[in-house]
């Protein structure tokens, strides 16, 4: 499989195919028309660059946390988002938790950053407005979702952390019952890549629940 990799702060990272695909999908790919001007194409790859920024940021919280406590991370990009792969950490709770939540928090603060620069920078071109529209919807929705206790959304391992393994079988029926109705949620809205990712992380939440 095609991957692009690199160094940032130290940091190794991979950027898998299927990430590019997924963000242009989400970007318009599947209309009939996506492709058929060089403007439709430019918002496209606009559109992917600000999720793969959007993304490296909230990874690189989580990374740069975990740094600080001792592990090597490995930021990775893949078809549903990223992860911060952890290699030879020895986390103990309050670590665990404080790194899992420094993801959504890069997050909210590029989303914050974006909306105090759409709300007071001196007349940006429509361009630039429809940017940071963007970096604002991604990162406050996206963190929305990432949030809701659902495995292994940031929500699903903070909760996780929080209960303790001992009391697995509960985080796993949470993530399953808040995947469910998510899932109906986002099918009845018409979100498909919504619907599709909740589906499939009921069915990994409840495959977890320990017999």
């Amino acid at each position: 499989m095609a991957r692009m990799q690199f160094h940032l702060f130290g940091f190794p990272v991979r950027v898998e195919l299927w990430f590019v695909i997924t963000s242009i999908l989400l970007g318009g790919g599947l209309r009939p028309n996506a492709f058929s001007s060089v403007a439709s194409v430019a918002g496209i790859a606009i559109w992917v660059i600000i999720v793969f920024f959007s993304i490296l940021v909230h990874e690189l919280g989580h990374a740069s946390v975990g740094r600080k406590y001792g592990a090597m991370p490995e930021i990775v990009l893949h078809a549903f988002g990223g992860a911060a792969i952890m290699h030879g950490s020895r986390f103990n709770r309050r670590e665990d938790l404080l790194t899992t939540a420094a993801g959504p928090a890069a997050s909210v603060a590029l989303g914050t950053v974006a909306l105090l620069t759409l709300r007071y920078a001196p007349s940006p071109s429509p361009e630039v407005t429809e940017m940071l529209v963007n970096l604002v919807w991604i990162n406050y929705f996206w963190t929305i979702i990432n949030l809701m206790p659902v495995q292994p959304l940031d929500g699903g391992l903070l909760l996780r952390t929080s209960l303790g393994d001992k009391r697995l079988h509960i985080t796993c029926v949470v993530g399953f019952v808040t995947a469910c109705v998510l899932a109906s949620l986002a099918l009845l809205t018409g979100q498909v890549f919504l619907t599709l990712l909740m589906a499939m992380l009921a069915f990994e939440n409840w495959r977890m629940r320990p017999r």
